[in-house]
């Protein structure tokens, strides 16, 4: 139960986390005031209330709750998503071959292709029914390992004949 007038975001905040036993960190753009009269709310419906109400959103690491802007969240995961993309451009690639034993190469060529990142390739040697493959090489491993699921011989039946020939005599002998 709570009856608050014009109490800071800031103070209110800490109060949730002494109220609710968690550790929170605050982003120091966390401005603004709140006004709040709850009677037998959980403290926790009441923090996710606060957050929506005034913009802010909470990322949940460990034990460790850390509040910002909604706004800056996303721009730190756009950041975080534009560093993999560089990681991967600046990635060394690597080159293999791989033969198979049970499929033409030109029938998996599509599916390989979009499994593979932007900068990995995929040639065919028709000649000894092969794949050289260039990627970096964690996605390699994935395609190789596709590969290796997709080459399998196909199921295969086995028909046997015994061809008797009787005549009339055979009864008697």
């Amino acid at each position: 139960t709570l009856d608050l007038i014009d109490i800071s975001l800031v103070d209110f905040f800490r109060l949730m986390a002494e109220e609710g036993g968690i550790n929170i960190v605050m982003d120091p753009g966390i401005k603004g005031t709140l006004s709040i009269k709850v009677v037998k709310v959980p403290w926790d419906q009441i923090f996710d209330a606060a957050l929506v109400n005034n913009g802010l959103d909470k990322q949940v690491e460990g034990n460790l709750v850390r509040i910002a802007r909604k706004a800056t969240l996303q721009d730190e995961a756009k950041q975080r998503e534009a560093l993999k993309k560089a990681n991967l451009l600046a990635a060394d690639v690597e080159t293999r071959i791989k033969r198979l034993n049970y499929t033409k190469a030109a029938t998996i060529e599509k599916t390989l292709k979009e499994q593979q990142t932007v900068r990995g390739t995929v040639d065919i040697d028709e000649r000894t029914n092969s794949l050289v493959l260039t990627d970096i090489p964690s996605a390699l491993d994935k395609v190789i390992a596709l590969i290796e699921s997709l080459d399998i011989p196909q199921p295969q039946v086995e028909i046997e004949a015994r061809i008797v020939s009787a005549t009339r005599d055979f009864a008697r002998d």
